[in-house]
């Protein structure tokens, strides 16, 4: 694509002017084409017809010619009947067939005898006739044929000749044609090819280019075009000069510098003869002359309110007097203390990015009339760039403030800060690093490998490699060799730092001097919810070890996980179940339930420790249906996003567990452990056979509320067991979860499950076969459906209770 459209710029651009002649021309070019085509069309139909006519006339002379030799089979007679039409330059053949189809006599036109047969575009025009014998006695029978072909050559001539013709007609009249569009057009288009010269120059930075007076007269749209264009042209000058004094004036960093800049561009771009700025002191609710050309040293202070530049101000509006001295809020005194003679006055105030007003910009007479709206414009670019440097004048002042209060903080805090480089050089350090690491300020401008033991490299990398990264890394409970014996435990966090801009400042070394109880706080902290870390913590010595709780376990999984992550990579995966986990743990967590781990892509939670409650059950089903509530929403933001919608199973399981640490004294993990937790994982598997997304099981089920809409699924002897399970979807989450149909479609599956179980196989189909008719998309009829139908394929055994065994995990 790209060579084609490198290909078709190598064509030269045709002017509007060509372009519209051009337009018009091939109109009328094809107009004209078609109405020849059709002229030469209807001429060569009607030349055919009056071949065909002919041909038609002469075969039926032919018919009475022959009919006599004919009846006779006299051939010489009907040779002699057929010279006749020899003399017919259009004559291919004649042919003369008895009954039988014999040839009785045959005559061929002279301008085809020895020559090639016609191509298929001129074959001859064939007409036969029959040819009918009546008898003296009246009767009349069909004695044979005349067989006419005449042919199409001349037709063809005729048509050539037409169409060179018409072609040449047609050359004639397009060319005189041509001639009249291209002066009419031009008549049309050169205003607006003049106009695109200029706008083309102003494209190319020159500003210089006039607009014809007669066009900015006309009446028309070409006037129209062309005032916009001198409007246009003369905006753009004047921003051109703006922009230019802009520039001179923001050269430099001193406030008074740039405001004494400010007003000799105001003086300079409205052709004045002298401007004064202006500032609001809140302080003592006055404005004072910052700058003010021709005051020399005189400083002016006034109320808001107060002549000219003070109404602007207090208003908030632009004043513009052509005559100061007939409007009564002008002040004559300054005019009697300096003895300058005000005439025209611009009044415009300064405001902020918060819309407050800040001061007022003022200028006087100018040289040229009165200040017009344009000035009035121009003078608000300019008090717009006063605002700005006052304003930037003010945060500067902030950021030195913030900046002694943070120095402030760093110097208070208990945890070492030290800000590095990019080039791996130490910047700034506070007093709890200098402390912790023993460090003086010889430190600042060093490397950070002049500063560690060599044992302790591992600290540079750790900053390269998150400075490079751009991602933050924390190395806990690490050691650092500070001298020949001391070592300093601490837990070191790296931050890299960036800009506004997303540039590389360095990167922020935190460190922490922990003791033995701080680490071990820190440590599980990180791994645990802050009430079990505390209740740990003063268990002390018994810390590992575990009791016996009744708990509710929780076990998700993301289906078709290793096919989705193959597909996305290893970074999109990273961050899909970043983003997964971390809307399901705001859920088990607002529900109260404990996050034991992240196993992969499931998640294990437990409802019931550290600290039992009776509603431990009723929670963690209400989390399994927000958690799938959640996952609708979070697949709602993946779609917008173009990415891959997922789907999770939940299993809930009740029963005794042993929660505690398990581990040595220097790493341990919190976890649960029991029969229930591997049946929740069972139950979690077993969503995928059901197509029911969160199951229980039974013990889960006796410990909720009738409130609670569950529906029983199947009697379960999950793999590894021998004692069944049953088995309960919760269908809360759903949106039908109310709906008349889906509550009927779920008693009939229920009463079909109660008929399959005591072998009465036609009443559990009438049921799972009337729950689909109330709800096609329920999976769990048809799956009955099939276990009904393979036990009447079958003889069911004596022994056999309605359980279901689940032969995988």
């Amino acid at each position: 694509m790209a060579e084609r459209a490198r290909g078709w710029r190598r064509w030269p651009v045709l002017s509007l002017r060509a372009r519209l002649a051009l337009a018009l021309g091939a109109l009328v070019a094809v107009l004209l084409g078609l109405w020849a085509a059709f002229d030469l069309g209807q001429r060569n139909e009607q030349r055919l017809q009056a071949l065909r006519l002919r041909a038609e006339q002469v075969a039926e002379a032919l018919v009475a010619a022959v009919a006599w030799p004919l009846w006779e089979y006299d051939d010489d007679a009907a040779h002699t009947a057929l010279q006749g039409v020899r003399r017919d330059p259009a004559l291919v053949r004649v042919v003369v067939r008895d009954h039988a189809g014999v040839v009785l006599a045959a005559l061929q036109g002279e301008p085809a005898a020895g020559g090639p047969p016609p191509p298929d575009g001129e074959a001859p025009l064939v007409v036969t006739r029959p040819v009918v014998f009546v008898s003296p006695a009246g009767d009349r029978r069909q004695i044979g044929t005349v067989e006419l072909a005449l042919g199409r050559r001349e037709l063809a001539a005729q048509f050539r000749r037409d169409v060179l013709h018409r072609a040449l007609e047609l050359a004639v009249v397009l060319a005189a044609l041509a001639l009249g569009i291209r002066f009419a057009t031009g008549l049309f288009t050169r205003p607006l090819e003049a106009m695109t010269r200029i706008m083309q120059r102003r494209a190319a930075g020159d500003l210089g280019g006039e607009v014809d007076p007669r066009w900015l007269a006309r009446d028309d749209e070409i006037g129209a075009i062309a005032r916009s264009l001198e409007l246009d042209q003369q905006q753009r000058r004047d921003e051109a000069q703006l922009l230019a004094i802009t520039a001179q004036i923001s050269s430099g960093i001193d406030l008074g510098a740039f405001l004494s800049r400010l007003a000799a561009a105001a003086t300079e771009l409205l052709d004045a003869d002298r401007s004064t700025i202006y500032l609001y002191d809140p302080a003592r609710g006055v404005l004072w002359s910052q700058v003010g050309e021709g005051l020399n040293s005189l400083r002016i202070t006034l109320r808001p309110g107060q002549g000219l530049a003070g109404t602007a101000f207090a208003t908030g509006t632009i004043v513009n007097l052509p005559d100061a001295h007939a409007d009564p809020r002008f002040d004559r005194s300054f005019d009697e203390r300096t003895g300058y003679r005000t005439r025209s006055v611009l009044c415009v105030p300064i405001v902020n990015m918060e819309g407050v007003r800040i001061g007022v910009v003022q200028v006087l007479n100018k040289r040229a009339g009165c200040f017009g709206e344009r000035d009035e414009q121009r003078l608000g670019s300019l008090a717009a760039q006063a605002a700005v440097a006052l304003e930037n004048a003010r945060l500067l002042d902030e950021v030195m403030a913030m900046k002694n209060f943070n120095e402030s903080i760093l110097d208070s805090l208990s945890d070492g800060v030290v800000s590095i480089d990019p080039d791996l050089c130490v910047t700034k350090t506070n007093q709890a690093a200098r402390r912790i690491l023993g460090w003086g300020e010889e430190v600042l401008g060093r490397r950070v490998t002049e500063m560690f033991a060599e044992r302790d490299g591992w600290v540079e990398a750790m900053v390269e490699r998150c400075t490079r990264a751009r991602k933050a890394d924390a190395a806990l409970d690490s050691d650092l060799h500070l001298g020949s014996e001391r070592v300093v435990s601490v837990n070191l966090n790296v931050v890299p730092l960036h800009d506004t801009r997303d540039r590389s400042l360095g990167s922020l070394l935190v460190i922490e001097d922990i003791s033995q109880e701080k680490r071990l706080r820190g440590t599980m902290a990180r791994y645990l919810p802050k009430d079990l870390v505390d209740r740990l913590l003063q268990d002390g010595g018994a810390a590992l070890g575990g009791s016996t709780h009744i708990v509710t376990a929780l076990f998700s999984d993301i289906r078709s996980f290793t096919t989705i992550s193959e597909r996305i990579g290893a970074r999109g995966t990273v961050a899909m179940l970043n983003e997964y986990f971390t809307e399901m743990w705001e859920v088990i967590s607002r529900h109260h339930g404990m996050l034991d781990k992240y196993i992969g892509d499931a998640i294990m939670g437990v409802f019931g420790v550290p600290f039992p409650a009776a509603d431990d059950p009723a929670r963690a089903v209400a989390a399994a249906c927000d958690m799938m509530r959640a996952l609708d929403e979070l697949n709602a933001r993946r779609r917008a996003r173009g990415e891959e919608a997922i789907a999770i199973g939940v299993g809930l399981a009740t029963g005794e567990a042993v929660a505690g640490n398990i581990g040595s004294p220097k790493r341990m993990s919190f976890t649960v452990i029991g029969d229930a937790v591997n049946l929740a994982s069972r139950l979690e598997g077993a969503t995928k056979s059901y197509g029911a997304p969160v199951l229980l099981d039974g013990a889960t089920r006796e410990r909720l509320g009738a409130e609670v809409p569950v529906r029983e699924v199947d009697l379960l002897r999950v793999k590894g067991k021998t004692r069944p399970v049953a088995v309960f979807e919760a269908y809360g989450w759903c949106v039908h979860a109310r709906e008349r149909r889906w509550l009927a479609a779920v008693e009939l599956g229920q009463r079909g499950i109660a008929c399959y179980r005591a072998r009465d196989w036609a009443g559990a189909r009438r049921a799972f076969e009337r729950a689909l008719c109330e709800w096609p998309d329920d999976p769990l009829p048809r799956i009955y459906l099939e276990r009904v139908a393979a036990a009447e394929r079958t003889e069911m055994p004596e022994e056999w209770d309605g359980v279901w065994v689940m032969t995988t995990k």
